[in-house]
């Protein structure tokens, strides 16, 4: 009975307040910027991003495609739910690849209660990223909306488990959508991330985007409005940022997530066979055990 005796109110609280402090930091703004590369253009910063993401595990067949997608949604501030494997060795990369003369990110820990004042002091730092602990599962899932009111701020949440994103509410991805890692990586990540940082000419905020890109099987996943319109402004600015976007990086960072995790993944098949969707050789054959064979 001595170990599972309640602990009395006034302690429980006291626990609770100790531990509020430790639930939401920031990470200092780099002193030593010398040895960084100085970005004056977007295919500058791709270069970098996609070097840097190696490093983290990614492949280099993917490097590319990944890094203009996150510093698509970097540039609308439009929250990621990155899941699967190196997952924080790629946030830690990106987060070097784009960092500022004054750069300053949030690392915040779904722990426990939901906590308002935790979140209250979100972006009084001048953070202009924050990554995300543990929100899948814990009891912060419904402060999601009050947890991405800073709309300067580009929230990535990590997970390892892509089986999870499954169990939770679909209306999840109104607010965050998803992208897996397990088919981009294909190594260990090595670490000692540099990067670089952007020059007055060039504004972060503002990426080219080429409005004339069309995902065609898009509408088949019956996506909700909200949705359906944050993926395709995405890819407009993943291909105005890196013309060089291929249709597998379309696949796998747009469309395979989000079907997967609003449970489409028949819809997307019919998509593939009817050949709206152009994909190499190589992905078609590793994404027969997924999806069954593609003619």
């Amino acid at each position: 009975m001595a170990f599972t005796t309640a602990l009395p109110e006034k302690t429980e609280k006291a626990v609770e307040t100790a531990k509020v402090p430790a639930l939401y930091h920031t990470l200092p703004a780099r002193g030593d910027i010398n040895d960084l590369e100085v970005y004056h253009s977007w295919t500058h910063v791709i270069d970098t991003t996609a070097f840097e993401l190696e490093l983290a595990g990614v492949s280099g067949k993917y490097s590319s495609g990944l890094a203009s997608f996150l510093c698509a949604a970097y540039s609308k501030k439009q929250p990621i739910l990155l899941v699967g494997p190196n997952t924080n060795d790629i946030i830690q990369a990106f987060c070097a690849s784009v960092t500022h003369l004054d750069h300053i990110h949030g690392i915040l820990y779904c722990e426990g209660k939901f906590n308002h004042q935790v979140i209250a002091e979100i972006g009084t730092h001048n953070e202009d990223i924050v990554i995300i602990h543990n929100l899948l599962g814990s009891r912060w899932m419904n402060g999601l909306p009050e947890i991405l009111s800073k709309k300067d701020i580009f929230y990535i949440v990590e997970h390892p488990y892509a089986e999870d994103i499954q169990i939770e509410p679909r209306s999840l991805y109104n607010f965050i959508l998803p992208v897996f890692t397990e088919f981009l990586v294909d190594k260990k990540a090595e670490g000692g991330y540099r990067g670089g940082y952007f020059t007055e000419v060039l504004d972060p905020n503002k990426a080219p985007e080429d409005n004339h890109v069309r995902l065609k099987s898009l509408p088949k996943l019956g996506l909700p409005a909200l949705v359906k319109n944050q993926i395709t402004s995405l890819a407009a600015s993943m291909h105005g940022i890196y013309p060089e976007v291929s249709g597998d990086d379309d696949f796998l960072l747009a469309l395979l997530p989000i079907a997967y995790a609003t449970m489409k993944m028949d819809k997307l098949t019919e998509s593939l066979d009817s050949s709206d969707i152009a994909l190499s050789k190589d992905l078609k054959s590793r994404m027969e055990y997924v999806l069954g064979d593609i003619q």
